[in-house]
């Protein structure tokens, strides 16, 4: 049994959707409600859960999964109550498995945020020095370093799985929603496309959502997996923003006209090495065009 917190969210949903489409059983929890669903998907319940120490002790007795992907938290990065609340959620899950003396693997999902960028295009690993540039990522770095504690001083098995800038259908922020958050869907072909962008020069790792649930899901699975591991989730090609720009206009038949928001800067990166995730999948990953087009579809499939 894996339980998954921060089910609720974007990458959340996305592990559930993995665990469903193998066919595995599972147990999701939010803030608000728990979650949970047979083999296959065939059923599935939606109960109330508040998040404190006390139900989150309950859950773990009742369900005694073997391995927890940790997502609670925000994906807001300027949020700084929200950002408290990653310490504060890894604590109190930490607390529960003390006390009821579980002691499931615990899959962390971190951030390529803990590295910063840089000035270079250069492919980040496990060793590289992380530099931090804001509050999302050393909470991030806090939580890592915690979770390294507590695992050694408990016999646990831990994993932080910094995950990269994930991408696909269902996403609810970042800068593909930035994006299309801007364009009417419904507009003819050959409709120009005006966007307004803070800059176009920035190079990032897109991860497809649906690859970045089978990586976490293979990380909860695995045989063994040493304290203090980390990994990164990406899929170690870098995209400016331009590029991802080109690419919807592309899949749209619509030309872009662009007007950028901010003096241009040098460009940074923030590029993952993949071959952890890549031996992880087993697969080559998903690529960002079919990201977009999938993230596009669904869009336009959602009520109205």
């Amino acid at each position: 049994m894996i339980l998954v917190t921060g089910a609720t969210g974007f990458i959340g949903t996305g592990v559930l959707a993995r665990l469903a489409a193998s066919g595995r059983a599972w147990v999701g929890v939010g803030r608000q409600r728990a979650l949970r669903g047979a083999c296959r998907g065939a059923e599935r319940t939606i109960t109330p859960f508040h998040w404190d120490l006390s139900n989150l002790a309950a859950l773990l007795e009742a369900v005694r999964p073997a391995a927890v992907i940790h997502l609670a938290g925000s994906a807001v990065a300027f949020d700084a109550p929200r950002i408290d609340g990653h310490v504060a959620a890894l604590e109190e899950l930490l607390a529960a498995c003390q006390s009821t003396g579980q002691r499931p693997r615990i899959v962390f999902a971190s951030s390529a945020a803990v590295y910063g960028t840089r000035p270079r295009a250069v492919r980040l690993n496990a060793s590289s020095p992380t530099s931090a540039q804001g509050a999302y990522g050393r909470a991030k770095l806090a939580c890592e370093a915690r979770l390294g504690q507590v695992a050694d001083a408990e016999g646990m098995q831990a994993v932080a799985a910094r995950i990269f800038n994930a991408t696909g259908p269902g996403q609810r922020s970042g800068l593909l929603v930035d994006i299309l958050d801007q364009i009417d869907l419904s507009a003819p072909r050959g409709t120009p496309l005006r966007l307004t962008l803070r800059n176009q020069a920035s190079h990032r790792d897109f991860v497809d959502i649906r690859d970045v649930g089978r990586c976490l899901i293979a990380l909860a699975d695995a045989a063994e997996a040493p304290k203090g591991t980390v990994v990164n989730v990406c899929s170690g090609r870098g995209t400016s923003v331009r590029a991802v720009v080109e690419i919807v206009a592309d899949l749209l038949g619509r030309p872009a006209d662009v007007r950028v928001s901010c003096p241009e800067t040098e460009p940074d990166f923030s590029i993952g090495d993949a071959a952890a995730c890549l031996k992880l999948l087993a697969r080559p990953p998903i690529p960002l065009r079919r990201s977009i087009a999938d993230a596009i579809a669904a869009r336009r499939s959602r009520p109205t």
